[in-house]
């Protein structure tokens, strides 16, 4: 008996409208100095040239604003390149499109648990049984699927990745990987739409892979689909068609990673980059890493921006071993449950493979980070949906959603603009640095320099072997007309790295802007006892002896200089 179409679209309507109404107050924010401003809000001049569109797929997604990265994100840019020629610079239409993200990835979520359910229900998958998952009839069926979405469309940690524009990465790759998985479960379908569905999985991985690196890490969830959902034999997974199968994502993934070598010149190359902690640490910190993420999607509880590593208790002995005790015992749970929930164990084993990229193993810029575990959450929340059972289970999960919405709404505001975010970051965690740099900076760029001081102050009093905070407190003071101030900072500089030469010329030429004739031909002599051959440094000092009418000594620098000078050129034309 058919289930009339009123019924089918009541599920997906209240999933839209719960994204909408939850999500829609993003509308009003603005973007924030965390890669929104290098990714949109200043690169127009990228964005503007629809011939960079394939420059995109040739280089990294922060090509104009750094000098080096490794991500590979052209399907990334490419949004934004819509959203530019769309909306210019509204804030308003780029996160119109995040919200219409998370839409699409909430009902193909709802569609794809709706579908397994129906499979195992039908005998298409493991056949009838008590074991199966989700229980008797449709309704049952849609009813947990539906709670599986909801679950994935407010939780918390979402977002990150909904209300924050550069965010949107992790959004993307969940669309894609969700609807991969999607049209994978519905190859079987004994239809001609059955047989376009495998190799239109393929591309919206391909799509995946081209959004986020770390979307090769799903491909697990392809055979083992067929392992526990569709109770097929590894020899039937491995050779003959399900062969194939296998075979063609691992083709993608090598393409993908051929691409990565002749751009990068290393098929990672995040080792080289953000390899600062050794090997055996990482590995040490990885059990760690994976309860931390797994508390973020249990407990949503103080989440923020900023996670310092220092902070995380797991990292520390004895609880060290109680991660990885946890982690393993947790493992080996999945594994006893494989063949007894099959649906169960794929979802637990779609969050087992989510977490692989987050464990530092392969190096992070910023180990923890929330929006990471936008994908990680649907596999999550299926679990949970399935694990309740239906009945009063799946209300009990609906509920749990309500309560995970009111979380949210009240996390929301936290994205509002540059200010808000940094603000609720230092009062979370008020030893971490990164947040009073960012946030002096947006008060630098407002003109506030009463406000950018102390935290910039602050900030080098945390991060003392950091010398571009010391370099901003010292622009900061300058601009302001703070000269002395400026001028101690300058000589902290000079003391730390005494042998960068430009300490002692952004010193010099303070001097001279304050007048302090001793100070200028102090520090232009000290820099030169470093490296005699400094061009810049005999050429101000030449000139200042001749403002201040020492004619002996200006002549003896600016021959010096035009000495060093010929040397240059000589040794060019060489």
């Amino acid at each position: 008996m058919s289930v009339p179409a009123s019924r089918r679209l009541l599920f997906p309507a209240i999933l839209i409208a719960a994204v909408a109404l939850l999500y829609g107050r993003t509308l009003t924010f603005d973007f924030v100095n965390y890669d929104d401003y290098d990714l949109v809000a200043r690169n127009t001049e990228f964005l503007g040239d629809p011939g960079n569109i394939l420059t995109s797929f040739t280089t990294h997604a922060f090509t104009s604003h750094r000098e080096e990265s490794v991500y590979y994100r052209p399907v990334l840019l490419l949004t934004f390149f819509a959203d530019y020629f769309i909306w210019g610079l509204d804030p308003a239409g780029y996160h119109l499109t995040n919200i219409a993200i998370h839409i699409l990835a909430t009902l193909f979520l709802f569609h794809l648990a709706r579908g397994i359910l129906r499979q195992r229900a039908d005998g298409t998958g493991a056949g009838k049984g008590p074991d199966r998952d989700g229980g008797g009839g449709e309704d049952r069926d849609g009813l947990t699927a539906f709670g599986a979405a909801l679950l994935f469309a407010v939780h918390p940690v979402q977002t990150e990745s909904v209300a924050w524009v550069a965010g949107r990465n992790d959004a993307l790759l969940g669309l894609f990987l969700i609807a991969s998985l999607f049209c994978y479960t519905r190859q079987y379908e004994a239809s001609p739409r059955g047989r376009m569905m495998f190799p239109l999985s393929a591309a919206l991985f391909t799509a995946a892979l081209l959004t986020k690196e770390s979307a090769i890490f799903f491909i697990p969830l392809y055979p083992l689909y067929d392992l526990t959902v569709k109770r097929r034999s590894p020899e039937e997974i491995f050779s003959g068609p399900g062969h194939l199968r296998v075979s063609v994502y691992l083709a993608v993934a090598l393409a993908y990673l051929g691409v990565r070598y002749n751009i990068f010149g290393a098929f990672i190359g995040a080792e080289a980059l953000y390899g600062k902690i050794p090997l055996d640490n990482r590995l040490l910190m990885a059990p760690g890493l994976a309860l931390t993420n797994l508390l973020f999607l249990i407990w949503p509880s103080r989440l923020s921006i900023t996670h310092p590593i220092e902070n995380v208790p797991w990292f520390d002995w004895p609880m060290v071993l109680v991660a990885v005790a946890v982690t393993a015992g947790l493992f080996a749970v999945w594994g006893g449950q494989m063949r007894r929930r099959p649906v169960l164990s794929w979802s637990a084993a779609w969050v087992i493979v989510g977490l692989v990229p987050l464990l530092n193993v392969f190096p992070l810029a910023v180990p923890i980070l929330e929006h990471r575990l936008y994908a990680v959450t649907a596999g999550f929340a299926l679990a949970v949906a399935v694990a309740a059972r239906p009945g009063k289970g799946a209300a009990a999960v609906i509920v749990l959603c309500a309560v995970l919405s009111g979380f949210t709404w009240a996390r929301l505001p936290v994205w509002r603009n540059s200010e808000s975010l940094w603000l609720d970051a230092i009062e979370k965690t008020p030893d971490g640095a990164r947040a009073y740099f960012n946030l002096a900076g947006y008060y630098f760029e407002r003109g506030e320099n009463d406000r950018v001081f102390p935290l910039l102050e602050k900030y080098v009093a945390l991060r003392p072997d950091d010398f571009l905070g010391y370099s901003k407190l010292r622009q900061s003071y300058f601009l302001a007309g703070r000269f002395r101030e400026a001028a101690a900072v300058c000589r902290t500089l000079i003391d730390r790295d005494p042998g960068n030469v430009g300490r002692y010329l952004e010193a010099g030429v303070l001097f001279e802007r304050m007048g302090l004739s001793d100070s200028v031909i102090a520090v232009y002599t000290e820099g030169l006892r470093y490296d005699p051959s400094l061009y810049q440094l005999h050429n101000r000092l030449g000139m200042w002896y001749g403002r201040i009418g020492d004619t002996l000594n200006s002549k003896k620098h600016l021959a010096a200089a035009d000495s060093v000078a010929r040397s240059l050129q000589a040794s060019a034309a060489r």
